[in-house]
């Protein structure tokens, strides 16, 4: 976890995220930057591109993430 800032750290301080993939930290901080407004500058740790968020549905209740290499990508619903 010394990859992220303060900043990104604050958004997984206390999950317990040692059962999934390891790029699931850098979806979970961008999915937080996402959902408080601010820019969304967390990467990929495989192909180092920009991860993507776009929500879908009207009213939202889903959220896609993706990355250029694929392995990032994915969805949550109701976060």
């Amino acid at each position: 976890m010394n990859m992220f800032t303060n900043e990104e750290k604050s958004y997984i301080e206390g999950m317990d995220l040692s059962r999934l993939p390891e790029h699931a930290p850098h979806v979970v901080i961008a999915l937080g930057q996402h959902n408080k407004g601010n820019p969304v500058t967390t990467r990929c740790p495989y192909c180092n591109s920009p991860i993507t968020i776009e929500l879908k549905g009207n009213p939202p209740t889903a959220w896609v993430h993706g990355c250029s290499c694929g392995k990032c990508n994915g969805s949550f619903r109701g976060l």
